[in-house]
């Protein structure tokens, strides 16, 4: 299974326990592009849109005061360097990090996460 497609059967399992009332989650995209614009004056210009943090995590999901960071891996899929960072940076922060890479993970995770309430 690709990575896309493990993004999404993540997110369709959170959206049906979001749906419930058991937490909130939300896709989170970061990249760049190339983009025009027309100006005021009329000439259109070439720009290079950047949105999201570098490194930050595919999902987030909220549960019970928690904030929790889910980078999404194939099975033969690795963190990038920035993605290591961010997830260092969140660990010194005592925030949850997990790298996973199917649905059975997660919901692991979040049995887990509900334990600590």
């Amino acid at each position: 299974m690709s990575e896309s497609s493990t993004v999404k059967a993540i997110l369709q399992y959170l959206q049906l326990l979001e749906n419930m009332g058991k937490l909130i989650c939300m896709r989170n995209n970061s990249g760049a592009f190339k983009g025009s614009y027309t100006g005021k004056d009329g000439i259109t210009r070439k720009r290079f849109i950047r949105f999201g943090k570098p490194g930050s995590p595919d999902i987030l999901v909220w549960l019970h005061n928690r904030s929790i960071f889910l980078e999404v891996k194939s099975k033969t899929g690795r963190q990038t360097p920035l993605q290591k960072q961010f997830q260092a940076d969140c660990e010194a922060l005592g925030l949850e990090y997990y790298v996973v890479k199917t649905i059975d993970e997660v919901e692991r995770i979040l049995q887990r996460e509900r334990g600590k309430q």
